[in-house]
């Protein structure tokens, strides 16, 4: 089988060399018992939202097949291309970093434009017994306005 793959797939790396058996069997584990939870944990919320109960199972496992394959495809690129792009890969991390550090400096800064309350920050329901509760108390209030 490996060496079909070799013939026709010349990139495909060699499995002795770069697989380590128990760390896909542990990845693959831990994909699966997220799945079962993302299933379990969201059939109310989808049978809500679209009426299918499995609506984000789907999505979730959509994005674990979309992942599994990429990695894939990642994983039979040659060592030295990595070896290679290394400064390439660096530089677009720093510039994806830096497309949205003007905003993010801003917010921390406490811009007004960008700024939000405590207040503000909390869910509705939330934000409600807040509300209630810094009625009666007025340093709660100023804390929540700050």
């Amino acid at each position: 089988m490996i060496d079909h793959l070799h013939a026709r797939l010349p990139a495909w790396p060699d499995l002795r060399l770069g697989l380590d058996a128990s760390l896909l069997a542990a990845a693959v584990s831990l994909l699966a018992w997220g799945l079962v939870m993302v299933a379990s944990a969201s059939v109310a919320a989808g049978e809500t939202a679209s009426g299918s109960a499995l609506q984000f199972f789907w999505r979730q496992l959509l994005f674990v097949m979309l992942g599994g394959g990429l990695a894939t495809a990642l994983w039979c690129v040659p060592m030295a291309f990595w070896a290679r792009t290394t400064w390439l890969m660096f530089g677009g991390a720093v510039a994806l970093l830096l497309m949205d550090g003007d905003r993010m400096g801003r917010m921390l800064a406490g811009d007004p434009e960008w700024a939000i309350t405590y207040r503000d920050s909390f869910h509705p329901r939330v934000r409600d017994g807040f509300d209630r509760k810094a009625d009666q108390q007025p340093r709660l209030k100023q804390y929540g306005n700050e």
